[in-house]
């Protein structure tokens, strides 16, 4: 079996952190787009912030959510 590392190496425009709050991140300025698991928290705070959204959906309600927002609120 083989296994792999991956290395990213951000751009001049990409910030890699271990904890960010998220309603701070939604709330700037220069956020233009939000990528998210479409949970039902963040689903919530990119509607409440106007961001558009790329949802990557993994289990449960995320699916919906993700429905939801492209369908009837098209932020994604």
């Amino acid at each position: 079996m083989k296994s792999w590392i991956i290395i990213m190496i951000p751009s001049f425009n990409v910030h890699l952190a271990q904890s960010i709050p998220q309603n701070a991140l939604l709330s700037h300025p220069n956020c233009k787009l939000f990528i998210t698991h479409a949970g039902l928290g963040s689903t919530t705070e990119a509607i409440y912030h106007g961001v558009p959204v790329v949802a990557i959906p993994a289990q449960s309600d995320q699916h919906l959510n993700a429905i939801r927002l492209v369908d009837k609120l098209e932020m994604g």
